[in-house]
Order: C-alpha cells, then structure tokens, then sequence
C-alpha cells in the first residue's frame, strides 16, 4: 500500500534533472576540493567558520560545475541516445 505512494512520488518527473544534478555533482565535487586543497600554499586552519566557509564554496562551485557539466555533456548525449532508441523502435 505504502510502497505505491513511495513510488509515484520518487517517479515524479520534477525528480529528473534533480536526480542528474546530484550525480553530476557526487563526480566532480572531489575534484574541487582537491584542487583548492593541493593547491594552497598554506596550511588551513581548520575553525568552525572556515569549515561553514568552505563547505558553502564547495556547495556553490560544485553546483554550477555540476549544471555547466550537465549541459555540456549529458543532455547532447541523452539526445543522441533518443534518436538512436526512436530509430531502432521504426
């Protein structure tokens, strides 16, 4: 009874491009922080407000990396991929 309710609100389309950001953003946000990291010169003083600091950076850059990346890469790619289905199905 439940497990209906659960899925047609996960299946919600809204869920969608959600779903594509968030994985976008669990590949690249690594590289972010390896980047500011390695590349520092200093060592980094680890306080409460500098954590909320970089974890707010991080959060931002990540998700506009993770949305330019997204519309650089995946959709072209999920367009190519209907037209291949679509013509297959003919």
């Amino acid at each position: 009874m439940s497990s209906g309710f659960v899925n047609r609100f996960l299946s919600w389309n809204f869920f969608i491009p959600l779903s594509r950001l968030t994985y976008t953003l669990y590949l690249i946000h690594p590289l972010i922080i390896y980047a500011y990291t390695y590349g520092r010169m200093k060592l980094i003083y680890v306080q409460y407000s500098t954590v909320v600091i970089l974890f707010c950076a991080y959060w931002v850059l990540g998700n506009m990396a993770a949305f330019v990346m997204s519309l650089a890469f995946e959709l072209p790619f999920s367009d190519l991929e209907k037209i291949i289905f679509s013509c297959q199905k003919r």
